[in-house]
């Protein structure tokens, strides 16, 4: 046929495999990048004075939940630090700090970072890719925690390095060409936005400080507008910064907008990044009464503010509420309609079928690697004051569990992910539950949210506990056995709760629970029967018409073919027409 002809001459072409290459690598930029949520809050808007930042880490299944510790060290002259592609001088000094996943995320000064992908103009490279490049987030964030003592001296090193050594973003594509970084410590929190310039050899970054009773929030997407560059208590930017934004059209006839000038717009799609930042303020400021809707995400004016203060203040137990959120109660509730079933799963699997469309982009998502909230108290000392709450996997199953930085090691089930199978530590007890929970997401959620707000709640209290030992004998060594004793506890009880839910749920019955009809049955509701028309005799009302495969559908079988056994992978593809 004309199609088998257009097909095989396409896919044998020079140009085919240069397309399919680009989209491998496309594909690599988009789905390798962390496409995280993020939100801080400044002293004057929690409960207890600190200041807390928090960050799911939005991958695609990789198994990266690993938390290690950096000790602090003192460096000969000369010496050089070691970065992934390549080397920069070494400081004399540097600080201890915590690494998730790669990302520096909290060291021994109560600094934190909760980091966020974000879209940008100027696609730099590293050398290993023929670019000049040297610093990637994941660099900058130890790097600046090594060097920093408090959030201005982190974003200042952050910064210094990324214009100096150069910067790269999260793959090879204007859609991860941005970093955001919410920096806090036990006085301030700020918002770090870094990308290329247009050299493609340095940084251009801005950074703007959260009003201290304010909330705020970044989704993959820049947030800066207006800079006053000439108020250096709330705003600090790169030396270049002025240069490089009348190449992309400043004029100075009004503040320097950052997202307008630097941001290649939403992450992804149209509401992928701003609608969760309105799923973060109508938990946290209802009262604002902020719209889903908006315009374009970059022009004036913008969608939403920098930051606003929250209806109450707040704790850690409202940060993790916000993490489980699939817009529950609102049109995008994830957990209505078709797509989430007969037993409301919120859960959308990645799709790859030749359909454009996409499912809402929600805060709460089956495919986080892990929550951690960083959490400064400066009344406390650094060693006990600086709380890493480590949540393995997605927020749906998780549990906030609390570390000291000050911890000379970390719980073994709480700071690994291994490749296989092992109930003793909380990524796959975590990950076990949240797969469960699908099958019956409306039932069976309702026991690990109960899990969930009783063990966080003994988090809690194991930390009032901590700080009161350690008031007391100074004795860290007894602090780490008890906030370990801690993790080991919750991990012992999640992974029983997941063999409790097996013998509760299973075979399409519920044993013992409230939820059941006659005959412990879970009905399917009225409205998805009469949906796939079991009502209907003659049987489902809806045809399915005979699939007929296109070119396109060819086309993308192709882009999964083998270097090794191309030509017969080739040939198969295209017998389906």
């Amino acid at each position: 046929s004309k199609a088998t002809v257009s097909v095989l001459n396409w896919c044998t072409s020079g140009t085919m495999r240069s397309m399919l290459w680009a989209l491998a690598l496309l594909g690599t930029s988009l789905h390798g990048a962390a496409a995280c949520t993020t939100f801080a809050a400044g002293r004057l808007a929690t409960v207890d004075g600190s200041v807390m930042g928090l960050h799911t880490n939005d991958g695609e299944g990789e198994l990266i939940a690993n938390i290690s510790k950096v000790p602090a060290a003192d460096w000969p002259k000369g010496s050089m630090r070691k970065v992934s592609e390549g080397e920069i001088p070494q400081v004399p000094h540097t600080h201890a700090y915590t690494v998730v996943a790669g990302y520096g995320t909290m060291n021994e000064w109560q600094v934190g970072i909760s980091e966020s992908t974000c879209s940008g103009w100027y696609v730099a490279q590293p050398p290993s890719a023929g670019g000049h490049a040297l610093l990637d987030m994941y660099e900058l964030t130890k790097l600046g925690l090594e060097r920093g003592t408090t959030a201005r001296e982190v974003i200042q090193a952050m910064g210094s390095l990324a214009e100096e050594h150069g910067f790269w973003g999260n793959g090879n594509a204007k859609s991860a060409m941005g970093e955001s970084g919410l920096v806090t410590d036990t006085k301030e929190a700020w918002v770090f936005h870094v990308t290329p310039d247009s050299t493609l050899r340095g940084a251009i970054w801005g950074a703007q400080r959260v009003p201290d009773h304010h909330v705020t929030s970044v989704a993959n997407a820049f947030i800066i507008r207006g800079m006053n560059l000439s108020d250096t208590e709330n705003f600090m930017a790169s030396k270049n910064i002025v240069e490089e934004a009348k190449k992309r059209g400043w004029d100075h006839s009004q503040r320097l907008d950052f997202t307008l000038y630097f941001s290649f717009n939403e992450y992804n799609h149209k509401y992928y990044s701003g609608r969760r930042v309105w799923g973060v303020y109508r938990h946290l400021a209802p009262s604002q009464g902020f719209s889903p809707y908006y315009g374009d995400y970059l022009q004036y004016p913008a969608p939403y503010p920098f930051s606003v203060a929250p209806d109450r203040k707040l704790a850690v137990a409202d940060f993790a509420a916000v993490t489980r959120d699939h817009y529950e109660g609102s049109e995008f509730d994830q957990t209505k309609g078709v797509a989430a079933g007969p037993f409301g799963s919120p859960y959308r699997w990645n799709s790859k079928q030749n359909i454009t469309g996409w499912w809402e982009r929600t805060i709460a998502i089956h495919r986080t690697n892990f929550v951690t909230l960083v959490q400064s108290r400066a009344w406390l000392p650094r060693e006990v004051g600086a709380l890493v709450w480590a949540g393995a996997h997605a927020a749906d199953s998780n549990c906030l569990i609390p570390v000291a930085v000050g911890m000379p090691e970390l719980p073994r089930g709480v700071s690994i992910s291994p490749a296989k199978v092992d109930r003793t530590t909380a990524w796959w007890v975590n990950l076990f539950l949240m797969n469960w929970a699908g099958l019956r997401f409306n039932v069976i959620i309702q026991d690990i949210r109960a899990a969930q707000a009783a063990h966080e709640k003994a988090g809690a209290a194991a930390v009032a506990k901590m700080d009161a030992l350690y008031a007391q004998t100074k004795d860290m060594a007894a602090v780490a056995k008890g906030y370990t004793s801690h993790a080991e506890a919750v991990i012992a009880a999640f992974a029983a709760l997941g063999d409790d839910l097996i013998a509760k749920y299973q075979d399409g019955f519920c044993n013992g629970c409230g939820h059941a009809t006659a005959e412990n049955t879970i009905a399917y509701p009225n409205w998805w029967l009469e949906t796939v028309g079991y009502d209907k005799p003659a049987g489902p009302s809806v045809t399915i018409p005979p699939y007929k495969p296109t070119v396109e559908d060819a086309k993308a079988c192709l882009s999964y073919c083998p270097a090794a056994s191309y030509k017969e992978c080739a040939a198969s593809c295209i017998a389906q027409l």
